[in-house]
Parts: C-alpha cells; structure tokens; sequence
C-alpha cells in the first residue's frame, strides 16, 4: 500500500493511513516522534479528514495541519491517535444495532425506514445477521428502534469523550454527519440524543438490553452517558 506523505510549517509530517495502517503507525518511530496520521472519509457532498494527532502534538502543528487539510476543501476533525478512529467506531456501533433491532424481529421495511430518519445512506444488508428478515411482534416499535440508535451512537460518543479520542461533542457530530451519512438537520448523534432527551434512550436501552443481547460494545452505557443523561447535554 502506498502511502503519500506531505511537509507543512515547522517540519510538520503527516501520512494518509486507513484505519488499519493507523495501527501501524503508532508503532512506526514516525508515530512515536509525533507524525500526524490523516484518514480521508470521502464523501458525495463533504468530504472529510481525521486527523489523529500524537500526544506531543503542539499548538501550532495543530493549527498549520487543520488550515492545510480546510484549504484542500476537506471537513477536519482533530482526533487522538488510538485503536479505532471515530468514524469507523461510530459506524461499527450503528450497524451492530441495526442487525441486533432487525435479528430480535423488526421488519427490514421498518428498519429501513428508521434509518432513512436519521441516516442519508442505505443499511449495509452484509452487517444483517443470517435469517433475519422474519418480522416479530416481540420485535421494538419504530420508537423504541429510534431511541436504540441514537442510545448506541450516543454511548460510543460519550466513550470517544472520556477516551480523550474526541475532544468535543461537536467533533463525533461533525465527523457522523460527514462521513457515516447522519442527517444533518438533526444535528449530528449527540446533538439529536440531548434534544430527544438522555435519559429517554437510556431508559429504552435498559429495558431492551436483555433481549436484544447487546454486546458489551454497547451496555451497560458508560460512566459519562450516564451522568449525561442527568445533565441532558453532551458540552
């Protein structure tokens, strides 16, 4: 794989790293002496960067990478370096919902329908579980299927804050809605969740945990979630 790398002011260096190569990097000595990894989410009307920033990273390197990737027209979001950049953890729990909601019975017309709410992309059929189209009345109404996607997106959100991984609420919305398709006048996940209300999808969570098997990705919900949903802000 090839990869491209760019100098900027002060002796910056960064690479273009898929989220695997970003693995690779943190092990490289450019990783530890503080190369920036740059992961472009194409995108149909945004395009977008993470840029996952080394722990030394200063101000100004911060500044001169952020201004380069803008004037290169991309959406640019700062991340710490770690195992899993925002977007593919993002996308990861909401698909994961999605075949837990459709596997315990929900119609894939219904679901389908939830997700064009709040996403501008199709479902990925390849993340369904086998046979799983078989619609139960046991299955989450269309309401409770809305508080467990934004539950999910949520709670992963609310762990890239207390990971240190994202810095601001703002960042994961941004991030979601450029590059994982959530609809923009909704704000973004988190935003969407505080307006809906925190305490709303936890409570729904709670009561479907069980049944839907939620894997320990997703519950029980993370120490921030919940004292968000007392405080029904992400800020």
């Amino acid at each position: 794989r090839s990869r491209s790398g760019l100098k900027a002011r002060r002796g910056l260096m960064a690479f273009l790293v898929s989220p695997f190569e970003l693995d690779l990097l943190l092990e490289t000595e450019a990783g530890r002496q503080g190369a920036f990894g740059l992961h472009i989410l194409p995108s149909a009307t945004s395009p977008s960067c993470e840029v996952a920033r080394p722990l030394d990273a200063t101000p100004g390197s911060l500044a001169a990478i952020a201004q380069f990737l803008r004037a290169c027209g991309l959406v640019t979001v700062i991340a710490r370096a770690s195992r899993g950049l925002i977007a593919a953890r993002m996308r990861a729990r909401r698909d994961e919902m999605v075949g837990a909601i459709v596997g315990a019975g929900l119609s894939l017309e219904q679901m389908e329908g939830i997700h064009r709410q709040l996403f501008d992309s199709p479902i990925d059929h390849r993340t369904l579980p086998p046979g799983s189209t078989a619609p139960s009345p046991k299955a989450p109404c269309p309401e409770d299927a809305v508080d467990l996607m934004l539950y999910t997106l949520a709670n992963e959100g609310a762990k890239l804050l207390e990971e240190d991984v994202a810095w601001r609420a703002v960042d994961v919305d941004v991030i979601c809605v450029a590059a994982i398709g959530f609809r923009a006048y909704l704000g973004g996940p988190l935003y969407a969740t505080a307006a809906r209300g925190v305490d709303q999808v936890v409570d729904t969570a709670s009561r479907w945990a069980e049944a839907l098997r939620l894997a320990p990705s997703s519950w029980p919900p993370s120490n921030r979630l919940g004292a968000l949903a007392r405080q029904e802000t992400f800020l």
